[in-house]
């Protein structure tokens, strides 16, 4: 469970870590407001999609062949961000990040699951959103403190410091045994859907409703 909530605190640092960055993308391909409010956004657009999409249909492909295939998408973002020269690189670089999470958040707690005891269950989805929430903070902590304190290539050195722990990351997940084996014998049509089942809806929204906007809310503000 440990190497697994590993990986997830580089992915999800992955995923906010460009923060500190857009002040300094702004004034150096003089970028307006308008321009960087999209460059934040695209992120978003693109990630609900892909997980809808790979979140429905993880099982099948292979839960541990899309967190593989997710770190390595996070490195070519990670790669342009690192070699970017024009504008539309930094779109380019957003969008294949939305990609990444979108499918990295579809079947990491599937596969977390499949790692640990069944006892143990409710303990690593805590741990799980817990590691998420302290990565979403500590990627543009990281970011910011190579950007105080080095003042090395502010556009190029904090990408170099993220290329490493996804790197990391990767080499700990071919360390993780796979389970879905015999799902990928028979693949089955998986139907694509969003909603919350019946019998638990009106329990789901009264508990999650208000705290996940409230928290998003506020970390959206935060980070922008």
């Amino acid at each position: 469970m440990k190497r697994m909530l590993w990986v997830y605190l580089i992915m999800s640092c992955c995923a906010t870590f460009i923060t500190p960055l857009f002040p300094l993308y702004s004034e150096h391909y003089q970028l307006n407001s308008l321009q960087i409010t999209i460059l934040f956004a695209v992120y978003a657009a693109i990630l609900l999609p892909t997980l809808f999409v790979v979140g429905a249909r993880g099982n099948t492909w292979g839960l541990k062949r899309v967190l593989r295939s997710s770190i390595w998408i996070s490195i070519a973002s990670t790669l342009l961000f690192l070699g970017s020269f024009d504008v539309w690189m930094l779109y380019a670089a957003r969008i294949l990040e939305g990609i990444a999470y979108g499918s990295f958040t579809g079947t990491a707690a599937a596969f977390l699951i499949k790692q640990i005891s069944p006892n143990k269950v409710s303990t690593a989805i805590k741990l799980s959103g817990a590691t998420v929430l302290i990565g979403f903070g500590l990627g543009p902590a990281i970011a910011g403190l190579i950007l105080q304190y080095l003042h090395l290539q502010p556009l190029r050195v904090p990408y170099w410091f993220l290329l490493v722990m996804l790197i990391t990351s990767l080499v700990i997940l071919e360390t993780l045994p796979k389970h879905e084996d015999s799902l990928m014998q028979k693949p089955a049509k998986t139907k694509i859907s969003l909603g919350v089942p019946n019998s638990i809806r009106s329990h789901f929204w009264s508990f999650v409703a208000l705290p996940i906007f409230t928290v998003f809310t506020i970390q959206g503000i935060a980070l922008s």
